[in-house]
């Protein structure tokens, strides 16, 4: 309908699905421009204000606060002066009506299902029964949603972390306060130039190749994990991103997160190093193609020049998008990444 604009429930972050409108900020009758903040919405424990795209005044309140929503839920319409009250009720009816039309379709065209053999799980005597959370139900569809929609490949390297270890150590003794994941991230930006198809997204026929690295960070907490993003590492040094990763994880730790700090990741990185694990797979998030899990550095006997001898080394396993990344390609970009960070002088410039 021309001079309508609706209002929704924004999707904040990969593993969102819905979200409790806490406040509305404007009242009924103010005109609102873009950018204008016109809601607050909760999810996880971490508030965002849902902003207006559209200028218009604001006619109707479809949502109340305190409702918990999915995303993309209708809780508000903006529309022209001129726009009666009637079309604003038909347009919401319509909206209303969307849905549930969509799902009338597909029951009448479906074909009776196979039952299913599969027994729900059925408490025992003595079991304590945990209800998931909401953070904890949508990490599991989502990646439900990633395991079952993008078909994995997994490529594993060996990295002689020696030096990058040595120069990193150099950096805190001066009080400049980074760390080995602020290193790989820097590493990571440095080489996706040559191997571009690592920091993009596959869109049904077509492959969306993204201009900046944004690196998602996977953040765990008590609830589950939170991935903040830290936007355009190619332009960052290494003490920059460890600036940007400390701020981000401490906003995370007090759920202080924003919806531009969860949004736009085009590349990830899982690091379980400082839990002790040498090595371990990560599953890829829904919009990307890769992910890197970082395992720990630990003193291992290598052969060198025909000589046994103690070696820093820590293993990566890239989790790939198959659809866009093949094999070959996938080992060489971690192999570019392997020497990049063997021989680090370069990144600490």
């Amino acid at each position: 309908m021309t001079g309508v604009h609706k209002l929704t429930i924004p999707k904040l972050g990969l593993t969102m699905e819905e979200g409790t409108l806490v406040k509305w900020l404007v009242d009924v009758g103010t005109q609102v421009e873009p950018g204008n903040e016109v809601a607050e919405v909760e999810t996880d424990k971490i508030a965002n204000a849902v902003e207006a795209s559209q200028s218009g005044v604001f006619r109707r309140k479809v949502a109340n606060e305190g409702d918990l929503l999915p995303v993309g839920a209708l809780i508000g319409v903006l529309a022209d002066p001129s726009v009666s009250e009637a079309e604003i009720d038909a347009f919401i009816a319509a909206e209303s009506c969307a849905p549930a039309c969509g799902e009338l379709a597909e029951v009448a065209d479906a074909t009776p299902a196979e039952p299913s053999n599969a027994a729900p799980s059925a408490a025992l005597e003595g079991d304590e029964v945990h209800p998931l959370s909401s953070m904890r139900t949508v990490i599991a569809k989502t990646v439900v949603t990633s395991w079952t929609t993008i078909p994995h490949i997994f490529v594993n390297v060996k990295i002689d972390m020696g030096k990058a270890e040595s120069l990193y150590r150099g950096l805190k003794e001066t009080g400049v306060k980074v760390s080995i994941n602020d290193v790989v991230v820097k590493a990571l930006a440095t080489v996706v130039p040559a191997f571009p198809l690592v920091n993009a997204s596959f869109a049904d026929k077509s492959i969306l190749v993204h201009p900046d690295v944004n690196v998602s960070l996977a953040v765990g907490l008590d609830e589950g994990v939170v991935m903040p993003v830290i936007r355009q590492c190619q332009r960052l040094s290494v003490e920059q991103i460890g600036e940007k990763s400390k701020e981000l994880v401490a906003r995370a730790q007090g759920g202080a997160l924003t919806q531009e700090d969860l949004s736009g990741g085009t590349v990830s990185i899982s690091n379980m190093g400082m839990l002790g694990t040498d090595k371990f797979t990560a599953i890829v998030p829904p919009g990307q193609v890769i992910i890197l899990a970082v395992g720990m550095i630990e003193s291992v006997p290598v052969v060198k020049d025909g000589i046994i001898v103690v070696a820093r080394v820590m293993q990566i396993t890239m989790s790939a998008d198959h659809r866009v990344v093949d094999g070959a390609y996938g080992a060489k970009f971690l192999n570019q990444l392997k020497k990049t960070l063997e021989a680090p002088e370069g990144l600490f410039g």
